[in-house]
């Protein structure tokens, strides 16, 4: 229960943050307190980014997951849930993700530095610092990202 509340807090938040009435730093302390206690004993399987050095600094690890979220997009909605499905049952894993109103100059990098078409929403998963999978829209489900994972 606590992770649907994390979620649905989430989305709250991208509105206040939409309308003016949260700044993107309170939105993301209010975010990483949700992620940090929606499940009992996990530990934080994602993290928000907004710069090009703190990609850099997570690609460092063997397998990284970004994802790319439109906050206004019913789709991309859907997608976030089955991130957020695949990140629980992977909280090993290196997951990031931007989002694409907040983060537009990091999402246009990410494409012209990794030659991946810019779609949002978006998951593209690097292997030692490259790209090894990429899918967007209806395409992103916990399947295709545990394929991909394991592949």
């Amino acid at each position: 229960m606590k992770q649907q509340n994390c979620f649905i807090a989430y989305f709250f938040l991208d509105t206040l943050r939409s309308d003016g009435l949260l700044s993107a730093r309170d939105r993301t302390m209010m975010e990483s307190k949700c992620v940090k206690t929606g499940r009992e004993g996990a530990t934080m399987a994602k993290q928000h980014i907004h710069t090009q050095q703190e990609l850099e600094d997570q690609l460092k690890n063997d397998k990284v997951l970004i994802f790319k979220h439109s906050s206004t997009c019913p789709i991309s909605a859907e997608a976030f849930v089955q991130y957020e499905k695949f990140t629980e049952e992977h909280p090993e894993l290196t997951s990031l993700y931007l989002v694409v109103q907040e983060d537009k100059e990091l999402s246009n990098s990410i494409a012209d530095t990794y030659h991946v078409k810019h779609q949002s929403p978006q998951a593209i998963l690097f292997k030692n610092g490259d790209v090894a999978w990429h899918e967007s829209h209806w395409r992103i489900t916990v399947d295709s990202l545990t394929k991909a994972l394991e592949e």
